[in-house]
């Protein structure tokens, strides 16, 4: 396979290939080619981009087309022009551009060990300056404390004379300090008596104040919630009082050790689209997804079939983008059907019945330790949802690549 300086130097090559691939219709793309057609992040995974280049050097009609949409660009990159003109013949020149990519960074990173290995001798110098200098003055020092010992010796007699003397008078004002604590333990009791009546009669007042403002738990059973707003005040109500009875999973898993930990990059946020986009190019295990927070934040109707299929279009969309399996989870209590379903693009859909979509998703997390990535705007579940190798996107990171995603 070649290398990745190589797919570097036919990166434009590649760009003008994947143009051409966009403008034709599936049945016109050859299969090979098929998977590679379908990826729409920034960068291709390295068999994909490899699967164009053989293409084009097998196939003369698709690199002829490629050669044409080249020329319309005007694009200056004239290895990029050899190889489509021969790629056997450019072959050597492509390989050669990519080992002068890698020579220079090699260079740089020797210039770089060269560097340090300055900065390390110039620090050994300064630190063997610092030791004899500090020599020195350790042995100045001992002579001056060998002095000071015997002056000290001399006045030692005169210091414990003066020392009883003073042990005498802190007897006389420890007496003092004691009949001073006697008489603060008495007002301080007397205090705490005085607190204690006050506390009970703020209570009594506090209690008197809430049975006339909040309504009795009785009147709300019976309530059915007239709007969105009203059914997400019951829920975060139900919520809370559930709160003391869930905690958050914490095992820390162990991976394997030439798997990459998975990250979120410094200076991107996990509220936008470039976040998603920087976890789809680690590669994660797994999406898992919160199905009825996507179907609220794409659907004023986010309840229904039609705010359910909203969120699974979005699914949809990233499971195209990534190998990585998609999972997204809804409450299934006012859902009638299977619990269990996978679309058409391979979007595993799971409606819960049994608890929650939050528990659900919490479990799955807790499954096995792969690299997972969580997507929800619900501050409690990304709490539960916390482990090593489990990050937390937002909502609105999924809508704003999805929504954008034929812009990037």
């Amino acid at each position: 396979m070649p290398s990745g300086d190589e797919f570097r130097i036919l990166a434009n090559v590649i760009r003008v290939a994947r143009e051409e691939l966009a403008d034709r219709e599936l049945d016109a793309i050859p299969i090979r080619l098929r998977n590679a057609a379908k990826g729409t992040g920034k960068r291709l995974p390295a068999p994909h981009q490899k699967a164009i280049i053989d293409h084009i050097a097998s196939d003369e009609p698709f690199r002829t087309a490629v050669t044409k949409r080249w020329t319309e660009s005007g694009i200056d990159d004239e290895v990029g022009q050899r190889f489509l003109k021969d790629p056997t013949a450019a072959a050597t020149d492509v390989s050669l551009a990519a080992a002068s990519l890698t020579i220079g960074r090699v260079s740089a990173e020797r210039d770089d060990a060269l560097r340090v290995v300055r900065d390390l001798s110039t620090q050994l110098a300064e630190a063997k300056s610092r030791l004899v200098s500090s020599k020195r003055e350790r042995d100045a020092a001992l002579e001056q404390q060998a002095a000071s010992d015997k002056r000290s010796r001399q006045g030692l007699k005169r210091s414990a004379e003066a020392a009883g003397a003073k042990l005498l008078e802190l007897e006389r004002q420890k007496a003092e300090l004691d009949a001073q604590i006697a008489d603060l333990h008495q007002a301080n009791e007397a205090l705490a008596a005085s607190v204690d009546r006050m506390t009970e009669r703020t209570a009594k007042r506090e209690f008197a104040a809430k049975q006339r403002l909040v309504q009795p738990e009785s009147q709300m059973t019976g309530a059915i919630p007239s709007g969105a707003s009203e059914l997400a005040a019951l829920l975060d109500a139900m919520e809370i009082r559930m709160r003391p009875y869930r905690e958050p999973h914490r095992q820390a898993w162990a991976l394997a050790p030439d798997v990459r930990d998975l990250k979120m990059p410094a200076g991107i946020l996990p509220d936008s689209a470039a976040g998603l986009d920087a976890v789809i190019d680690q590669q994660p295990d797994r999406f898992l997804i919160d199905g009825y927070n996507v179907a609220g934040a794409v659907s004023d109707k986010f309840s229904t079939r039609d705010g359910r299929e909203a969120a699974i279009a979005r699914a949809d969309m990233l499971k195209r983008a990534t190998q990585a399996s998609v999972v997204i989870v809804f409450d299934a209590s006012n859902v009638k059907g299977d619990d269990f379903t996978i679309s058409a693009h391979g979007v595993h859909i799971v409606f819960e019945p049994e608890v929650s979509a939050d528990d659900a998703i919490v479990n799955l997390v807790a499954a096995q330790g792969d690299r997972c990535v969580v997507i929800t705007d619900d501050r409690e579940l990304q709490l539960r949802a916390s482990r090593t190798n489990c990050l937390v996107l937002y909502t609105k990171a999924l809508v704003a690549w999805s929504e954008h995603l034929n812009e990037r």
